[in-house]
């Protein structure tokens, strides 16, 4: 309905729509047209779809054939009369297509060195999302980037809501979170390039190391990667190779583990990938200093333990042009990764770096100690806690001991709390408001609320929630709060606006006494830091309001449980004080319970039929 030239929108869905399918039964120029754009600008996932030609062969003319450029394209033919019996088809090669990598552009497959223009230059994120996203990443509010994600979802500039929401999560390590978003981007483009270099760190810190280097397999196999993507394509695969380098000797005894680490094979391989990330870029200085400091272990280590360095070679001739070349390539790889922290300083990595570097090769141990108390000054978080897991390593091997425990200590009063561990059992609650006075057919009515309270109690006796989220409004939810309360179970009180508007919003009709009630809730849950207010808004966003059939209680329905989740629950529970029922408008009960199940939240339904009745 929106104003404009249709011809912007269809250049816009031939570009980013993830599928098009073109019927090309007739020889309608507009479809060839728009055909020929779409394969100009994408590479694949484009099906082509004919209807059967009934006439003999003699019979047909020009109008009856494939043009001749599409003649050697594969398309789908159905019976134009009866287009239902060819349905089971059409479906497999959606599927096929839709999970396939295979190009089928021919403009693409006759230019195999043309690159698809980048989604991002064509579908920028509207600048009030942007904005959202900005205050949620600098509060470090994992539910409400959650949402935001989740609300994306739709748009034509989905993908990179996603990449600016999964670059956020990423920053702040909530990894959990960061995978669900960043998987999103790879089920559209399972080659996108910064996705799956993300992945690779994501996957890594959630220990799933396989899933990490095919993440990576994915970057150093894609012919549009630059040396950027390669270099920190094997940059994160020697992070992997230095982790399993790591657990390869954690386990070890102090006396034995530099012996068990000098051994395993994972410590040359993790430096070989990192030297090998350095050489492909020889700007990025982060892989050459990582090599630098694996070089510089395995160097103190064969200082240590010379016997186990001698194993490798049969005369000591080869052994000592060995030395040599390790002395060779140590100082060669100190002068350029020198050079390359000197060229950008004004990286966000440079000082912490820098600090790392010192803690290398500088000659008196002060100089280290002072660079990383400069550093620690403006660190984020994810690059302290890079560096602090690197000079771990020289505490754990015994290594550096003049300078690793001054240096160790400058974390100790920067660094953030551990984070909290994952709840056991978390129920999010949504139920029914109390009816109005004379509502037909009754839902909820005030004779039951006895009832439904004694269901709700006897229900999370059984759960035994460690901890419980709802909203406030009359009924469903202020039963849940106060039960839960007389239980001793710890609940969040989540609204998705100011109170003084919600209660005229979802309590003043159910009458005095329940205002009351909420008024005195919001009191406890203010001074036990309980209250959670998502926005100062009444409405959607502006962004938000081309959302079809999407409104304010759809968008609470969601942060309550992306707030579920940012709790990392081992277990997740949608109680519901239920009709089953459509409810009176968008982001009901049955809403939440549905979006709760696609998330994977069992469910747990108390029906105010079954309640009512039985009262």
């Amino acid at each position: 309905m929106e104003a404009g030239n249709i011809r912007v929108d269809m250049f816009e869905q031939l570009l980013l729509a993830d599928l098009v399918i073109a019927d090309i039964s007739v020889h309608n120029a507009n479809v060839f047209y728009e055909l020929g754009i779409r394969h100009a600008l994408r590479a694949r996932q484009t099906i082509l779809i004919r209807a059967k030609v009934s006439k003999p062969r003699a019979e047909r003319t020009a109008e009856d054939d494939v043009p001749f450029d599409l003649k050697t394209d594969r398309y789908l033919e159905y019976d134009h009369t009866n287009p239902k019996g060819s349905l089971a088809e059409l479906m497999t090669a959606l599927t096929d297509t839709r999970q396939g990598q295979r190009a089928d552009s021919p403009v693409f497959l006759s230019l195999p060195s043309l690159a698809e223009q980048e989604r991002s230059r064509l579908s920028p994120v509207p600048p009030d999302f942007a904005e959202e996203a900005e205050q949620a990443a600098a509060l470090g509010d994992v539910a409400y980037l959650g949402l935001l994600a989740a609300e994306a979802a739709g748009f034509t500039w989905e993908v990179e809501g996603w990449r600016k929401i999964g670059k956020a999560l990423f920053d702040i390590s909530a990894w959990p979170a960061a995978r669900r978003t960043l998987e999103r981007i790879r089920d559209v483009d399972r080659n996108d390039l910064e996705a799956n270099l993300w992945l690779g760190t994501v996957y890594q810190r959630l220990n799933k190391l396989t899933e990490s280097d095919q993440a990576l397999d994915r970057v150093l196999e894609n012919p549009v990667a630059n040396r950027r993507h390669l270099s920190e394509a094997w940059a994160l695969r020697g992070s992997n190779e230095k982790v399993q380098w790591v657990q390869s000797w954690a386990s070890v005894g102090p006396a034995e583990r530099g012996a068990a680490a000098l051994r395993s094979p994972f410590l040359l391989a993790a430096f070989k990938s990192y030297e090998k990330a350095f050489s492909q870029d020889l700007n990025s200085f982060y892989p050459g200093l990582v090599a630098l400091s694996l070089l510089t272990i395995r160097k103190d280590l064969i200082e240590r333990h010379p016997e186990i360095w001698t194993e490798e070679f049969a005369t000591e001739a080869e052994e000592i042009v060995a030395r040599a070349k390790l002395e060779h390539d140590h100082a060669a790889l100190t002068g350029a990764v020198r050079l390359a922290l000197e060229a950008d300083q004004n990286s966000e990595w440079f000082a912490m770096s820098w600090a790392d570097y010192q803690f290398l090769i500088a000659a008196k141990p002060g100089m280290a100690v002072a660079a990383y108390r400069k550093a620690l000054g403006t660190r984020k978080q994810f690059h302290s806690a890079s560096a602090r897991r690197q000079l771990e390593v020289f505490a754990d091997l015994d290594l550096k001991a003049d300078r690793i425990k001054e240096c160790l200590a400058m974390f100790a009063t920067t660094d953030q709390a551990p984070a909290s561990q994952p709840m056991p059992h978390l129920v999010v609650f949504t139920g029914h408001m109390v009816d109005e006075p004379g509502r037909t057919p009754p839902r909820f009515p005030e004779a039951c609320v006895d009832a439904a309270r004694a269901e709700i109690r006897a229900r999370l006796q059984r759960l035994a929630p460690s901890f419980g989220i709802a909203a406030a409004a009359s009924g469903g939810d202020l039963l849940f709060h106060e039960v839960c309360a007389e239980l001793g179970i710890a609940t969040d009180i989540c609204l998705v606006m100011p109170p003084q508007h919600f209660v005229n919003e979802s309590v003043v009709k159910a009458g005095d006494a329940w205002v009351e009630r909420y008024w005195a809730l919001i009191r406890v849950s203010q001074r036990d830091n309980r209250f959670v207010q998502l926005s100062e808004r009444t409405d959607l966003p502006g962004w938000l309001k081309r959302k079809r059939g999407y409104e304010i209680w759809n968008r609470a329905n969601l942060w309550m449980l992306e707030r579920a989740l940012s709790k990392a629950p081992e277990r997740l529970t949608v109680m519901a004080l239920w009709d089953g029922e459509a409810g009176d408008g968008p982001g009901g009960t049955g809403d939440l319970l549905a979006r709760g199940g696609e998330l994977g939240a069992t469910p747990s339904v108390i029906s105010t039929g079954a309640i009512c009745a039985r009262d």
